[in-house]
């Protein structure tokens, strides 16, 4: 309490002001100590806050409940559903989508027990003895995990495709592995049952360990970068439109938001974390293209539309790389003249958006990339593609 206190005094904000810029941040670790009998730290930072437990606990249980699942701390989570009035089994379930991110993203050991741990909360409601309600007679929770990753399938797998572009190459190698864990767990038939839970588990473990073992750099490729197979691009390809429909929310969301606020220590605070957020997302796109290979081409335009927005501002840089993933996993696909203009026309319009010399010369680069990628298209239709202006920088697209 003193030293929240302290640091309010040194920005020269409340003690209140301090706490609700960062309570997205320690609402994890204020509900370690919900297994205390008198948790100290979560009372006086709710009384700070002015909040009941019920409101903080509602408002980052999405948070809370994949934090407690995964470092097992159950006396917490039973504390949490307690709070909430929710039975155990049902509150688990109702953050399914967040819990199964946060265990797939897990160290695979670490993956495997909280995975038995989730499938063993989420079925202690369930009745062996047949009868179709608890003690307190509530309804019996009856759910597996296939089910249960069928019914969240789209959002789960747009949060693993949105930590393909987290900084750390450690947990982008672990969502592409998890992603083909995914994958193979809704393929499977395995039955419903504890030992076939059990099995569907163990199958993740080993599809991590073969991923580990079989991924290797190749030549002139970003070392753990995984080649984009048949099974894996049609995965992606069935849940494209959602995924996609997720990422734009994100990208358009974080834009709203900070053009929003008014608080000059909020906008820092939350500039800096969308623009974090979005730039993973920006480069999450260009991995995804990669991985759906010869099934990206239908999706061309829906992904050209995600990235334009981000094409000007401090997020271009970032944009224009993943743009040149894109014109480059086509460059065996025989693009109609639209396409290839779809591509170029927005770079051209990047790049005469802006005085900024660096934008402009980065963004001179990625047209000759993509001109270089379809040289072969392009001459083919050269009276149908748009021009390349005069310019120093667009003398080599010129020249093709």
């Amino acid at each position: 309490m003193e030293q929240i206190l302290r640091i309010a005094q040194q920005h020269a904000i409340t003690p209140a002001r301090l706490l609700s810029l960062y309570a997205s941040s320690i609402a994890c670790t204020l509900s370690n100590t919900l297994d205390q009998v008198t948790p100290r730290p979560f009372i006086h930072c709710l009384q700070i806050l002015d909040l009941t437990p019920k409101q903080f606990v509602s408002t980052y249980q999405d948070k809370i409940v994949p934090h407690l699942v995964a470092t097992g701390n159950e006396g917490a989570l039973r504390k949490v559903a307690e709070i909430l009035d929710e039975r155990l089994p049902v509150l688990c379930v109702n953050q399914a989508p967040v819990v199964f991110v946060k265990i797939f993203l897990m160290d695979d050991q670490l993956m495997h027990q909280a995975l038995l741990r989730f499938v063993r909360l989420i079925s202690a409601g369930t009745s062996s003895s047949g009868g179709g309600n608890s003690g307190n007679g509530q309804p019996q929770v009856e759910v597996n995990i296939p089910s249960l990753l069928r019914s969240c399938s789209v959002k789960l797998i747009f949060s693993l495709v949105l930590a393909l572009g987290h900084e750390d190459p450690v947990l982008r190698k672990r969502a592409r592995s998890a992603l083909l864990t995914v994958q193979n767990i809704l393929g499977s038939t395995a039955d419903d049952g504890q030992q076939g839970i059990t099995n569907i588990v163990q199958q993740s473990v080993d599809n991590m360990k073969d991923m580990s073992k079989n991924e290797s750099p190749r030549p002139g490729r970003p070392a753990g970068q995984l080649l984009a197979g048949s099974d894996m691009a049609n995965f992606l390809a069935q849940h494209i439109l959602g995924v996609m429909a997720y990422m734009n929310e994100l990208l358009r969301d974080s834009d709203a938001e900070i053009a929003g606020r008014g608080d000059n220590g909020r906008v820092t605070t939350a500039l800096s974390q969308d623009t974090r957020t979005r730039r993973r997302g920006l480069r999450a796109i260009g991995e995804l293209v990669v991985l759906l290979g010869s099934r990206l081409t239908p999706h061309i335009n829906n992904i050209v539309s995600s990235l334009m927005p981000s094409l000007h501002g401090p997020l271009a840089s970032t944009t224009l790389r993943s743009w040149v993933v894109l014109a480059d996993s086509l460059s065996k696909t025989e693009l109609t003249v639209n396409q290839i203009n779809s591509l170029i026309v927005p770079l051209l319009t990047a790049f005469f958006a802006t005085s900024d010399q660096e934008a402009r010369t980065t963004a001179a680069d990625a047209i000759s990339q993509v001109v270089a990628i379809h040289r072969s298209n392009i001459k083919t239709h050269c009276d149908r593609m748009c021009p390349i202006p005069d310019d120093p920088l667009l003398e080599s697209p010129r020249a093709v």
